[in-house]
Parts: C-alpha cells; sequence; structure tokens
C-alpha cells in the first residue's frame, strides 16, 4: 500500500500541475470552487492563493480519491484516501499518513495505529484476513520492539521481543 499511495501522489501532485486546468464554478483563487483538468480529474472545495487549502475531494483516475484537509496544496490534516481499493484514513502530513490512522488494503488486511511519513511507526494492530493478528510496536514499516502475534484462533503464537520484523533471538 505504501508503493502505491507514494505513486498516486507523486502523479497527482506533479503531473497534474502540469496539466491544463479550468475553474468551472465558484473561485479557485480565494474560497470554494470546482477546478477540472484535462485528463478528466476534478478538485471541489477551498483555495487560498490559487492553491488547494481547507477541506477538499480529490478526484482522480477510476479509482482513487482524496477526501479531507489540505494545506498550500497538498494532503495536510484528516483525511480518507482510496487508491485501487486500498483505503487510509487518518491524520496526514506533507502528503504522507503521518500519525495515527487505519489503512486497509484490498486484500482485507487492517492495520490500525501511528504513522511517520507513510510507515507503520509506534504502537499499533495489524489484522490479517486470515484472522492472524500482531498487536506491538512498529518501527519504518517493520515489527520492533515488545509484540505478540495470535493464531486466528486467538492463542499466543509469539509474545516478546521483535527486530526487523522478525521475533528477536533470544541470548
Amino acid at each position: 500500500m505504501r508503493k502505491i499511495v507514494a505513486l498516486y501522489l507523486t502523479i497527482v501532485f506533479f503531473c497534474l500541475k502540469g496539466f491544463s486546468q479550468t475553474c468551472v464554478s465558484g473561485n479557485c483563487e480565494n474560497g470554494k470552487g470546482v477546478l477540472t483538468f484535462a485528463d478528466g480529474s476534478v478538485y471541489t472545495g477551498e483555495f487560498k492563493n490559487n492553491r488547494y487549502n481547507g477541506d477538499g475531494n480529490l478526484k482522480w483516475g477510476t479509482a482513487s480519491e482524496y477526501t479531507g484537509q489540505f494545506q498550500n496544496g497538498i494532503f495536510s490534516g484528516r483525511g480518507v484516501l482510496v487508491v485501487n481499493g486500498n483505503k487510509y484514513e487518518g491524520e496526514f502530513k506533507n502528503d504522507k499518513p503521518n500519525g495515527t490512522g487505519t489503512m486497509t488494503n484490498a486484500k482485507g488486511d487492517v492495520y490500525i495505529g501511528g504513522f511517520v511519513d507513510n510507515k507503520k511507526d509506534g504502537y499499533g494492530t495489524y489484522n490479517w484476513a486470515t484472522g492472524h493478528k500482531y498487536v506491538g510496536n512498529w518501527k519504518d514499516d517493520k515489527r520492533s520492539g515488545q509484540g505478540a502475534l495470535y493464531f486466528p484462533d486467538g492463542s499466543k503464537q509469539y509474545d516478546g521481543e521483535w527486530e526487523n520484523g522478525r521475533p528477536k533471538p533470544k541470548q
């Protein structure tokens, strides 16, 4: 999901800015308006100094949409990002998930917890669609520190220290 989000954010904010755009209604400089792009993408929401600022909705492609807060043209604050069946709902900073949120991938796996620069970081719970579950600490998108892995029946598979995504060998 992280690679998908990064790819689409790059496409949206670097490529779309180069496409011709038209304000089809409202005030797209300082106010509320609707801005359309030559590729069919549409932004509906608040503007300040010709940039997305405040609450808005950006749709691009056939299955990609962000609804939430913008600051100076980037995702910033609370929002929901949906990209090809993958969904992130939570806090954004600098166009990336930062803070707390919930990420659900197209397979049905769900992570609820902390994010830093679009990576799982801090305390969180990862529920696989298979029924397995990890509850514990994350660092740079990997299980790290104290955590427990559970079987689908709820019994513990492993409870202890993790390092680089794997159970830490006992000394």
